[in-house]
């Protein structure tokens, strides 16, 4: 799986759809934090493995959607010790993602460094209050 990451995600969703219907569970999807730790966690009993987490997740999951607590612990450890955010490794994503992952870290720092104060941030970044708030809704950050 460390030299074939692209195919994590395929896998997992495969995994998913099959755990979801044997258990008879409405389980369709994973959330965007829940798939970055997928990418980002490094498999030492590769598809194997995989596959355990996600047969876990699914019967943990108590929604549609597998979050990043269904998880266990040990595929969730790599976080940042501050705000406990995942460490994402921006060069494992496609571009698109790895633009919206910097944005998203970006704009939570610059809020924090302001504290809170959205006019005061937006000054920060250079960009109109309004593109703040919809980038803030866009990457479903809270403040």
């Amino acid at each position: 799986m460390r030299e074939r990451r692209s195919d994590i995600v395929p896998l997992a969703e495969h995994f998913l759809e099959h755990y979801s219907e044997k258990n008879g569970l409405a389980v369709v999807g994973f959330s965007d934090e829940a798939i970055l730790m997928l990418q980002n966690y490094f498999y030492p009993g590769n598809v194997r493995e995989l596959e355990n987490t996600i047969e876990r997740a699914v019967l943990m999951a108590r929604g549609r959607v597998i979050m990043p607590e269904h998880f266990p612990a040990k595929a969730s450890a790599r976080r940042n010790g501050e705000a406990g955010e995942l460490e994402v490794d921006l060069l494992a994503l496609p571009f698109h993602r790895s633009i919206a992952e910097l944005q998203k870290r970006l704009i939570r720092k610059v809020l924090k460094e302001s504290a809170g104060n959205k006019s005061e941030a937006a000054n920060r970044l250079q960009i109109n209050r309004r593109l703040l708030y919809n980038k803030m809704e866009e990457h479903k950050i809270e403040e």
